[in-house]
């Protein structure tokens, strides 16, 4: 299977996954790509500037390979300071969108949705007297109870019995999109 097939089969696999991962494909030059459009003549232009400035061949080299380059037709080629600024403002959101501190409050949050729903529930059938008030105060209790920790919750109402088919319906489409994550990351892990 050539390398570019199985490119594209990767990319596939992680968009299915909903990884945002820009995958880049390499190959030998053929004159249809396009790049790097400086002439030998833009490259010279900007190291007889620097080099008459500071007088010194590898201070003008340098010069250009921190700060960059610009062409007469307005092309810039960045430097290594304005890279490292960009990667690090792209480590910067990579944090930002992965931190395990953000996806924890979303499950958690997720969660008490999940409980406000059948407490909800609940009290309607308190008031429409459907159910003995005894059981829905004990059910209430039992939702007021649940641990505070991410697991120990989610084990709690994986045992409860739903009076809210709402409720019991969005609890079971976060447990499958958990079990999901944990074995696409565990399959990730085992192909590295």
């Amino acid at each position: 299977m050539p390398f570019e097939e199985k490119a594209k089969q990767k990319k596939a696999s992680r968009v299915r996954q909903g990884e945002k991962i820009p995958i880049n494909i390499y190959s030998h030059w053929d004159g249809s790509q396009s790049g790097f459009d400086m002439t030998a003549n833009d490259i010279m232009d900007s190291l007889s500037e620097d080099l008459m400035k500071y007088g010194d061949i590898q201070t003008a080299l340098r010069r250009i390979m921190q700060k960059g380059l610009q062409s007469r037709s307005k092309e810039w080629v960045k430097g290594l300071q304005e890279m490292r600024k960009d990667i690090a403002e792209r480590r910067r959101q990579l944090l930002e969108e992965n931190n395990p501190d953000n996806i924890y409050k979303g499950i958690m949050d997720e969660l008490s949705e999940i409980v406000n729903t059948e407490k909800e529930m609940l009290d309607n059938m308190e008031k429409a007297e459907i159910t003995d008030k005894q059981e829905v105060s004990s059910r209430k209790e039992q939702l007021d109870n649940l641990p505070n920790e991410l697991a120990q919750k989610m084990d709690a109402l994986s045992n409860y019995d739903f009076m809210s088919e709402q409720a019991e319906a969005m609890f079971n489409e976060l447990s499958e999109k958990l079990k999901s994550q944990l074995i696409d990351n565990y399959l990730n892990q085992m192909s590295q």
